[in-house]
């Protein structure tokens, strides 16, 4: 696996906070960004599940499941092939 360098700038005090936390827990800075962009994309993720699941809640009236899909599917391409 490669790396790459990437320089970016941060306020003061986040800096120095980011350096205190490294040298408190004995990591390399770049270790402690890396933790923090992996725990943003974890709960990222997690909230996009969270909002799909509030969507499918509020718009699944009939309240199908996973095993339903084949048969819906099933039922909407036969309306299909019946209005050819």
């Amino acid at each position: 696996m490669g790396a790459q360098t990437i320089s970016i700038s941060l306020p003061d005090d986040m800096a120095r906070e980011i350096n205190e936390v490294a040298q408190r827990e004995r990591r390399s800075v770049s270790e402690v960004m890396r933790e923090a962009w992996r725990t943003y994309r974890v709960d990222k993720f997690a909230r996009l599940a969270a909002r799909t699941a509030s969507y499918a809640e509020q718009h699944n009236p009939v309240n199908y499941t996973e095993s339903d899909v084949p048969r819906l599917i099933k039922q909407v391409r036969k309306g299909y092939a019946r209005k050819k």
